[in-house]
């Protein structure tokens, strides 16, 4: 069976709560601070691959690769 990659993994889901809880809430794309607002707000917190996943899929869930945005940047 083929590694599955995806917001929907356990990995990925850790990966965002240990990001959530130790990276600055500061968005990567603008530099402004992210606010604790509810999705779908565009101005909530979202993990953003720096690599996009369709380049590089093995690095979907890798610490090395995601930092926080404004789901809107």
């Amino acid at each position: 069976m083929a590694q599955r990659h995806g917001r929907n993994t356990a990995a990925w889901k850790a990966l965002v709560k240990h990001c959530r809880a130790h990276m600055p809430w500061l968005c990567h794309l603008c530099g402004a601070v992210i606010t604790s607002v509810p999705y779908p707000d565009p101005w909530c917190w979202t993990l953003d691959h720096v690599i996009p996943l369709a380049e590089a899929p093995d690095m979907g869930e890798s610490l090395h690769n995601v930092k926080p945005a404004h789901l809107i940047c």
